[in-house]
């Protein structure tokens, strides 16, 4: 099962790309980011992309924010499904960048994170936005346990979203 698990995470990776672009980039946004060069520039680059965001409510996928899936006051969930009956879908989580250290699965007022969810959930998978305990007040390996623990927890949450069952194991 884990080789399943593997195999489906690498072919998403790689084809990410090619499916993350549902429409053509705006030609005033590719000579934007030309300007910038070959440097990482995430908050000059975040606020390029963020008029092309879609903002709340969003059409045709139901949210469910701040699910919990452990005892903590960290561990919480988004799950984002379609908003109509589907068959089971199997399970994208997402968690959040930070270096263990920081970071969160949502940024009030700000439309990432949300963008990856939103395209899970019209990809044909229920999409779970998780956050984690960060280091140093949790060290290591907290946060891996709590990734496992979001498993769990999405895995149950999830059998009420349409998920195909047990299929984040």
């Amino acid at each position: 099962m884990r080789l399943a698990v593997s195999a489906l995470a690498a072919a998403l990776m790689l084809a990410g790309p090619a499916l993350a672009q549902e429409s053509p980039m705006p030609e005033d946004l590719a000579w934007k980011l030309l300007e910038l060069g070959r440097v990482v520039e995430m908050p000059k680059t975040a606020a390029l992309y963020a008029p092309l965001q879609q903002r709340e409510p969003y059409q045709g996928v139901r949210v469910e924010r701040d699910v919990k899936y452990g005892l903590a006051d960290r561990h919480l969930l988004d799950v984002f499904t379609p908003d109509t009956v589907s068959p089971p879908r199997p399970v994208l989580i997402y968690i959040h960048g930070g270096g263990l250290t920081a970071g969160d699965k949502r940024a009030p007022g700000s439309p990432f994170y949300d963008n990856v969810m939103l395209w899970a959930a019209k990809s044909g998978f229920v999409g779970v936005n998780a956050t984690y305990r960060p280091a140093p007040a949790f060290p290591w390996p907290a946060a891996p346990k709590t990734w496992a623990r979001s498993c769990n927890g999405s895995r149950r949450t999830s059998r009420s979203a349409a998920a195909i069952p047990n299929a984040s194991s």
